[in-house]
C-alpha cells in the first residue's frame, strides 16, 4: 500500500529521517509505515498531504497521480510549481515587485490583472 508514500519521498530528495522530522514521527516509526508494518494515523496522511501539496487518494495508492483530481484535468500543477504559488502568496508587495522584475529580465511580463481580451484582433 504505502509505495507513493516512499516515491513521494524519494521524489524529495529526502532521506527517511528527513522526511518524518516535521511530523515528529521516529525514523523506525515511518520506516514501518513505508514497508508497511504499521500503518499511520489519518492525522498523518493529512499532514503529509497539506506539506506536500498531494492528495491522499495519491498518498493511500488509489492513484499515481499526486494531485488526482482535485485541481481538475485543466489546470494541474507540479509540486514545484505549487510552492512557487505559495512562496508568491507569503510575499509582501516590494517581494513581488522583485519577483516581477526578476521575471521580465527573462522575458516574461507580469501583469496584475487578467487582460484576456489584450492583443485580441
Amino acid at each position: 500500500m504505502p509505495k507513493n508514500l516512499k516515491a513521494l519521498r524519494e521524489s524529495l530528495n529526502l532521506q527517511q529521517k528527513e522526511f518524518c522530522e516535521p511530523f515528529g514521527i521516529k525514523p523506525n516509526t515511518y520506516s514501518n509505515y513505508e514497508i508497511g508494518i504499521t500503518e499511520p494515523k489519518i492525522s498523518f496522511w493529512r499532514s503529509v498531504a497539506e506539506r506536500y501539496h498531494v492528495t491522499l487518494d495519491f498518498l493511500l495508492d488509489f492513484t499515481d497521480d499526486p494531485h488526482g483530481s482535485k485541481y481538475g484535468d485543466d489546470f494541474i500543477l507540479s509540486l514545484s510549481e505549487k510552492n512557487l504559488v505559495e512562496a508568491w502568496r507569503r510575499a509582501d508587495e516590494k517581494e513581488r515587485r522583485l519577483i516581477a522584475v526578476t521575471l521580465e529580465d527573462y522575458g516574461f511580463r507580469y501583469q496584475e490583472k487578467n487582460t484576456d481580451s489584450e492583443g485580441v484582433s
